[in-house]
Order: structure tokens, then C-alpha cells, then sequence
């Protein structure tokens, strides 16, 4: 009779003897979940339909599926496998289930199980496990795509970190250039880490995709048979495997001659020969059909969700692409709610509520299921300082300064720069800022702290436009607008903050520049709205306000004249005269600050 014993990398199933076991230790299992195991062991490659497994398991044929699924479960757990990744028991839909290791009967491989140690000579191993075939198209990327390829071409570049926030399309991309190196003849292994919670199980997946045999010490003995394995290893989610993975990726490189290795992670590895790649959202600028990669991808997948469309984009799909800014999960998961919304219901309901972005989608890994809570998973991994001075950065608008960072979040350069190295923060020429769909839920968990914080924002963009002031009106003007340019947003939103909230001290020192500035740079529809929330401040705050709604009366009035904006011209310049009359004040020095001049143009004019 032949012998029931079956290999699969570093286990060893014993069917007549009811055990399974792996590294010569037992596995504990239930009777029903080791049978069910056994026969898709022994049927490796092909598809065993429910009924078999059922009529085999349980000849009585009383089983839900709730019940199969649930030995299903288990019988992966037990090889170190899982639902998500079904690197050992893969689900077919709607025919059954089948077991994808490489299986062999004891003592008789089926192929050759290298043992590389020792020998310079190395054979290529065998193919790596098949990857999920991609169901859906690669939008955009190709630039991405063509430099990371040409990045490994380099001799000096063995270890790359494709770096970037969660859901921004790392795991797609890599899958993406392992098909490209693939098709050029390279041998390419693809190790999903998602489950892997050890450093041991990471070196137990790599020897078990590469068909090494271990007897010692794991990853000193992997760097041995890989030394000359001209090759390239792909190793997707090692961040919740960080920082004790890095000391294995290091002798990884250090310790072969020519493997290539590329890991997708939220944070950088942080290792002396490592090189980042760090990626972001889709492009949202418009190609050469008028259409940007970010807007394709929303409109592939809103037609994947049944909508009929004619390929056109819209001001909502824009606003849309801007509000997840590119990031592909985001975007996908806006496009799946097309079922239900209109575009610019989805527009308002992301606006109102980032809980909007989630999906229901069975066959959906559980981390992307939920924007929320994929960002939610990033900041529990953060030490209370950075997660403090994280939330506090979330009042920015905009892109802002280190010193900027200091003075409103209390953020020194190490938190800055560890914040960066986990993807949470963008770098861009020395300037920072967070992914608006970060700004929107730490904003959502800043709570009570929000008021202070914004407070502080706003005293710090008054004393910015403090310094401003004079250089707009000098020799110096060309560079004081260029460095408003980069603040501006975050002027503005001073602006509004102390109008609200009545501080009348930090209007004054806010409106005037940044009318000045916004005439210098043709911006004056731009501050519009904020000038008119300045004025029904200061209207609120009555008498003593008196030169300041002047002030601000006179603005809106140059305002209105430079944008034909209001029908109201007159009646502020008057206003604005009347006051300055009925106190015997003067308007301060400055362009554009006499409402008398204005007047008399206005009747001019007319």
C-alpha cells in the first residue's frame, strides 16, 4: 500500500497516522479539520468541490456551510495560512477549494528542493507560488512603474522600500513591477507578509516560496543559499515586522552577491544600503485626453459598479480626486458608492463623514475595508508624542514650515522627521503637510484640544503677516509674496478663525497684508469670502470696533471695484467715510486704504 505522507515546505502531513506535523513538532488539530486538510493535500492542484469534501467528511451529509467554513479556517490556520492571503488553501468561487503548496510524498519530491548552501553553482529555484491575478485594470503608475525598474537596474541599489500612507496602491504596484521583471526573463519571488506576525515566520515564508531547506539558524542560512541567486525577492507589508526585520534585510544584501530585495511598508526601513521609493496618490493633472489618472481610476470603477457613463469627467469627480487626494483605495471606494449616490452627494458625504468611505465587498481584505480604520491602524502605532503633535498638525490648511510645525504642534525635528519616515507626513522642497483624508479624521480626534490649538495657529500666521507688512510695500516685495504664496491657505484660514471667534486684534493684524498681498498677486477673489466674515465681525462688535470695520469696509470696497463682485460699492465706501468723519479719525497709511479716494473714483466712474 502506498505510503500517505505528504510534504509541503516545512511541514509533513502523516495521513494514515491522523497527525500532521511541522518542523517534526505535532500540530494540534480537531479530527474533522485534519480530514478535511488531508484530502485537499492529497488532491493538491485540483479543485475539490464542496459536496466531495463533504460527502468525504461527512458521509451523513448534514453540514452547513457555515460549518465548512469554519474547518476551512482552521485547517489554513493551521499551516500558517489565512483567509486574505490563501497562500496554501486557495478558494475557487463557486466550485470549491484547492490546496496550492508544492506537494511531495515523503521521501520522493516531485522537484528538486534545493539546498543552495555551499554551492556557488546555485540552480535557479523553482517558480514562486502563483500571485492573485489582478481582476481590475493598473491605472496610471507607468512613470512610477518605469523608474523603479530602472532603479534596480543599478548595482549599488539591492534593498528598496516602496514607501507610502495606507491604501495608496504599494502591494498593486509591486505586484505590477514583479509582472514587468517577470516578462523580462527575471526570476521574481512575491512574499505577502500580511499575517506574518514574527521574524521567524517571515524567514519560514521565505524558505518555503524559495524551496530552501532549513536545518539551522533561519536567515543565516537563507543568506547562504541565496548568495549567488541573481534574483529579485518582494516582500509586501514588513512595517508591522519593523524594526526587527531590518537586521534580516540587512544580511540579505550584505550577505549575497546579486539578490535584489523590494518591501512595500508605510515606514522606511532605515538601513544604511536602503533606498526609498516613495509614492502618492494618482496624478490628478490632466493628460493628453483632458482626463487624469486619479479621474480614470473613479470612472473604471464606477462603471465596475453598473453605471452607465459616456467617459466624461466633472467638477465632482475633481472634487472627489482632491478630496482623497489620488489616493486609489479612496477613490475606489468612492466610486463603489455610485450604486447609491450621485457624484456630488459622494463629494458632500466624504466632506461630512470619512466613515462613508468603507466597503462591504466579501472578497475585500479587511485592512481596506475602511478608510477610517486603515488610518486609524497607522496612528495606533504611534508613541504618544508624535500622535499628540500629529493630531495638532491637522489645523494646517496647507503645506507649513518646521518652524511652523514647532510653534503650533509643539513638534520637534525627531517627531517631524519620525512622522515622515512613516508615511505620514508629506515632504516636499522643506515644506510638510498631511493627506486631507489624515487632516479630516485628526481634526475629528483633536476634540476639545482643537479650540487651543487653532488659537495658537492663528497668533502664529498674525506675526507671520507682522513681518510682512513693510516688505510688501518695499524693494523686498517679489519675495515676501513668494513666501505668503506658500502659507497663503493657512492665512487665510487665521483669517477666518479670528473672525469667528471675535478676536478683533488678530484681524486687524491679518486683513490688511493679505488684501495688499491678494491685490499684488491677483488673488482677490480668493480672500473674498473670508473679508466679508471679517466685517460682520467687527459690524458685531460695534462701537469700539470702529476703525477697523473702516478698515475693512474700505478693503471690500477696493475689493468689490478690482472683481465686480457687489452692487454694494458705494454704500462701503460711504460707510467707511461716514466713520472716519464721525470720529475725527484719519484711515491709516497704505494702498488702497482711503475710502474717500475710493469714493470719488466710484463717482467718477460713474
Amino acid at each position: 500500500m502506498a505510503s500517505r505522507v505528504f510534504t509541503f515546505y516545512d511541514f509533513e502531513l502523516d495521513a494514515d497516522a491522523f497527525e500532521l506535523r511541522r518542523a517534526g513538532q505535532p500540530v494540534p488539530m480537531e479530527p474533522q479539520v485534519f480530514e478535511v486538510l488531508a484530502l485537499l493535500v492529497e488532491n493538491a492542484g485540483r479543485v475539490v468541490p464542496k459536496d466531495e469534501i463533504i460527502q468525504a467528511v461527512w458521509p451523513s451529509g448534514f453540514i452547513s456551510d457555515a460549518a465548512l467554513n469554519s474547518r476551512i479556517m482552521a485547517a489554513r490556520k493551521a499551516v500558517s495560512d489565512d483567509g486574505e492571503q490563501q497562500r496554501m488553501i486557495r478558494t475557487v468561487r463557486g466550485r470549491g477549494y484547492r490546496f496550492v503548496g508544492d506537494v511531495s510524498h515523503a521521501g520522493t519530491p516531485t522537484a528538486p528542493t534545493l539546498e543552495r548552501h555551499d554551492r556557488s553553482d546555485a540552480v535557479p529555484g523553482p517558480s514562486p507560488l502563483p500571485l492573485q491575478v489582478p481582476t481590475t485594470s493598473f491605472v496610471g503608475r507607468d512613470s512610477e512603474l518605469g523608474r523603479l525598474a530602472e532603479l534596480l537596474k543599478r548595482p549599488t541599489c539591492r534593498l528598496v522600500t516602496i514607501a507610502g500612507p495606507g491604501g495608496v496602491g504599494k502591494t498593486r504596484l509591486a505586484n505590477q513591477l514583479a509582472s514587468r521583471l517577470r516578462v523580462a526573463g527575471a526570476q521574481v519571488t512575491v512574499i505577502g507578509l500580511h499575517g506574518v506576525e514574527t521574524i521567524h515566520d517571515m524567514h519560514l515564508a521565505i524558505a518555503r516560496e524559495m524551496e530552501l531547506q532549513l536545518t539551522g539558524p533561519t536567515v543565516e542560512q537563507i543568506a547562504a543559499a541565496l548568495a549567488n541567486h541573481d534574483g529579485t525577492l518582494v516582500l509586501d507589508n514588513i512595517e508591522p515586522l519593523l524594526p526587527d526585520a531590518a537586521a534580516s534585510l540587512s544580511r540579505l544584501v550584505t550577505e549575497t552577491a546579486t539578490l535584489r530585495v523590494v518591501v512595500t511598508s508605510r515606514e522606511v526601513v532605515g538601513l544604511r544600503d536602503g533606498w526609498v521609493f516613495p509614492i502618492g496618490g494618482l496624478a490628478q493633472t490632466a493628460g493628453n485626453d483632458g482626463i487624469s489618472d486619479a479621474e480614470r481610476l473613479f470612472m473604471e470603477r464606477e462603471a465596475q459598479a453598473g453605471l452607465e457613463s459616456d467617459g466624461s469627467s466633472d467638477d465632482a469627480v475633481r472634487r472627489i480626486c482632491e478630496q482623497v487626494d489620488g489616493m486609489p483605495l479612496g477613490l475606489e471606494l468612492a466610486a463603489a458608492l455610485r450604486r447609491y449616490l450621485s457624484r456630488e452627494e459622494i463629494a458632500a458625504h466624504i466632506a461630512a463623514d470619512l466613515g462613508v468611505l468603507r466597503s462591504d465587498l466579501r472578497d475585500v481584505p479587511q485592512r481596506h475595508r475602511s478608510v477610517p480604520g486603515l488610518l486609524d491602524e497607522s496612528l495606533r502605532r504611534l508613541d504618544p508624542d508624535a500622535l499628540d503633535a500629529l493630531l495638532a498638525m491637522s489645523v494646517f490648511e496647507g503645506s507649513f514650515a518646521l518652524a511652523s510645525a514647532h510653534r503650533v504642534a509643539g513638534a520637534p525635528l525627531p517627531v517631524v522627521r519620525g512622522l515622515v519616515d512613516r508615511s505620514l507626513l508629506q515632504t516636499t522642497g522643506g515644506a510638510y503637510s498631511l493627506h486631507p483624508l489624515l487632516r479630516q479624521l485628526a481634526r475629528e480626534r483633536l476634540g476639545p484640544l482643537r479650540h487651543s490649538i487653532e488659537q495658537v495657529h492663528a497668533g502664529h500666521y498674525a506675526d507671520f503677516m507682522d513681518r510682512c507688512r513693510i516688505p510688501l510695500e518695499s524693494a523686498d516685495q517679489v519675495a515676501t509674496v513668494a513666501s505668503i504664496d506658500a502659507e497663503f491657505r493657512d492665512v487665510v484660514a487665521a483669517l477666518r478663525w479670528a473672525s469667528r471667534n471675535a478676536r478683533l486684534d488678530l484681524i486687524e493684524r491679518l486683513a490688511y497684508p493679505l488684501s495688499h498681498y491678494a491685490q499684488v498677486r491677483g488673488r482677490l477673489l480668493d480672500i473674498a469670502e473670508a473679508i466679508d466674515q471679517a466685517v460682520a465681525a467687527a459690524e458685531h462688535a460695534g462701537e469700539p470696533s470702529w476703525r477697523l470695520l473702516a478698515l475693512l469696509l474700505t478693503i471690500r470696497t477696493w475689493l468689490d471695484i478690482r472683481t465686480a463682485r457687489s452692487p454694494r460699492l458705494l454704500s462701503d465706501a460711504r460707510r467707511a467715510t461716514m466713520l472716519y468723519h464721525d470720529h475725527e479719525g484719519l484711515p491709516p497709511s497704505g494702498f488702497g486704504t482711503d475710502p474717500a479716494e475710493l469714493e470719488a473714483m466710484l463717482h467718477w466712474g460713474a
